[in-house]
């Protein structure tokens, strides 16, 4: 049996959400994430079973086995296995609730849905075997008796003139025509107009779009800005915002400062127009030496330049849990 050395991606499957979300969780470049998956698909699509993460047909993968086959640091490996597994990516055979496709053991891992990354080729080859194997059946002659009588209707002179007379009409339920007889006519039906395309970009979107630092996920960010409809203020108010927020985190497109700039569907998902400002403290530098001071909520905060990054990325939740942390351990 030829083994099959490809599989197929989406050409959208680097806008993924999930995708996008785990770059986000790991403070790594999306474009980083994205490499990861395929070099996920590719172990799974060069297994013995095809699929699975195995070394052989009953030795699964380990972490330290998909570290060592990829050439990364191992605890690299487990942090983005972590998150793969999280986000069902990858599913083990033991949390599988009907998935025994093979005899693999309970801790081995491997690719969900692995059918939607087969080729159209493949698949279509499957159905035409099937296809084929229920036209072996032999049909029933046709006979005289069991045929199918034609009944199509050919277009004579009374109804002839009938469409030529009502061509320009304006009554849209037509008149039988008056030559009498079984002739039906067919009257074509107008073609519904096309609806707008879900991909462009609303225009009250427009300004903002500009404004944001960062332009990855477009197809994500017009979905969740039609979602938030509802619930986000005026384009003006937001811009405002995102304009402090970018002084405030640094979201340049310097290589060290952009990978941290949230993708904007991320930041529209995030609802990161509710971002509180910070406010300097009035005893301190505000930015010395590399750390960073500022009042949050109340409290006090001086993170140093790793920290403050990390900041810039966090979600208002993940800030209050952040700062309470903080002040954890300074006491």
């Amino acid at each position: 049996m030829n083994r099959m050395f490809w599989f197929s991606v989406h050409h959208n499957a680097i806008h993924d959400e999930k995708l996008i979300a785990i770059a986000e969780e790991t403070g790594k470049p999306h474009k980083y994430v994205y490499g990861w998956w395929i070099a996920l698909l590719s172990l799974a699509s060069a297994s013995p079973v095809r699929g699975y993460l195995m070394v052989t047909p009953s030795t699964p993968m380990t972490t330290r086995t998909i570290a060592t086959m990829l050439g990364e640091d191992l605890a690299e490996t487990k942090l983005m296995m972590e998150r793969f597994i999280y986000h069902e990516f990858i599913v083990t055979q033991s949390n599988a609730q009907s998935n025994a496709t093979c005899n693999a053991p309970r801790n081995a891992m491997f690719v969900r849905k692995w059918k939607d990354y087969q080729s159209a080729r493949t698949q279509n080859a499957k159905r035409q075997a099937k296809h084929r194997a229920k036209t072996r059946v032999k049909s029933p002659d046709v006979t005289q008796s069991n045929a199918v009588p034609n009944t199509e209707k050919t277009v004579t002179q009374s109804n002839a003139q009938y469409i030529i007379d009502n061509s320009n009409s304006t009554n849209s339920t037509p008149l039988p025509p008056t030559g009498g007889g079984d002739d039906v006519l067919v009257v074509e039906q107008p073609k519904p107009k096309p609806k707008a395309q879900k991909d462009e970009m609303p225009e009250d979107m427009v300004a903002w779009w500009a404004v944001y630092p960062k332009h990855e996920g477009k197809a994500y960010a017009i979905r969740k800005w039609r979602e938030c409809a509802k619930i986000r203020p005026p384009v003006d108010d937001m811009i405002t915002t995102l304009r402090w927020q970018i002084e405030l985190h640094q979201w340049t497109k310097e290589p060290e400062r952009y990978e941290y700039i949230p993708a904007p569907g991320v930041y529209l998902n995030g609802t990161r127009w509710t971002d509180e400002k910070p406010a300097l403290t009035t005893g301190g530098n505000g930015h010395k030496d590399g750390l960073h001071t500022f009042e949050f909520r109340g409290q006090t905060l001086t993170l140093n330049e790793s920290e403050y990054r990390y900041w810039g990325t966090m979600s208002m939740d993940d800030r209050a849990e952040f700062a309470a942390s903080k002040a954890g351990g300074n006491g």
